[in-house]
């Protein structure tokens, strides 16, 4: 069971010299990415049944004496009170997959590859979870997320990891829930491209891109 105490990872947005990466290399990252994850080589790394989404309203409001930091995935696992489907959006085992491979994303391939960094646009404040559960239905591991400062949270704790934020965005589209304010991904795109002052944004699929 979770603990439910991970520390938050912010995004980093800003730009630095591009380093293009030898042929190789690049290729081995499209390879990794395309695989498919098995419980036994990526994370969580812990033996889940299931993984459900969840989505909590925008202006939600938490008692700040028993949840001072504003998270969503409590202590042992808990929900934090005023989720929209309190019963959860259970992925397909495709989705599963995807969300896995967007949390496996490593914050050296955007520095190299994409010749980006992201910093934290705001304070964070998650609307959005990913929860594995064991055959049970305990919590075992989760991806907590605030896609309006672009951070996250998760336990097991990954600390290189720089999840594929965008492809997050589309599982939440696909399981019909909210995804911080953002009415639409192209909204996400929107807000990304005025906040970065960017033509496109590098981390985005090609035909995604406005």
């Amino acid at each position: 069971m979770v603990a439910g105490t991970g520390a938050v990872h912010y995004g980093r947005i800003g730009f630095i010299p591009f380093r293009p990466m030898r042929p190789t290399l690049t290729a081995l990252l499209i390879l990794f990415c395309a695989a498919p994850l098995h419980a036994e080589d990526a994370w969580p790394g812990v033996e889940f049944k299931e993984v459900r989404a969840y989505a909590w309203p925008q202006n939600i409001a938490f008692d700040r004496k028993s949840n001072p930091n504003g998270f969503l995935i409590l202590r042992g696992g808990r929900l934090a009170p005023g989720a929209l489907n309190p019963e959860g959006a259970v992925l397909t085992p495709d989705q599963v997959n995807r969300l896995r491979v967007a949390e496996a994303r490593r914050q050296r391939e955007i520095n190299t590859r994409e010749g980006y960094i992201r910093v934290s646009m705001c304070g964070y404040s998650p609307h959005n979870a990913f929860v594995f559960c064991d055959a049970q239905g305990r919590a075992v591991a989760f991806l907590e997320i605030c896609f309006d400062c672009i951070a996250s949270r998760e336990e097991p704790e990954d600390a290189e990891s720089e999840p594929d934020y965008y492809e997050l965005g589309r599982l939440c589209a696909e399981l019909k829930l909210p995804f911080g304010d953002n009415a639409s991904l192209a909204k996400l795109q929107r807000r990304f491209r005025a906040k970065l002052g960017a033509p496109f944004l590098p981390w985005l699929p090609r035909s995604d891109r406005p």
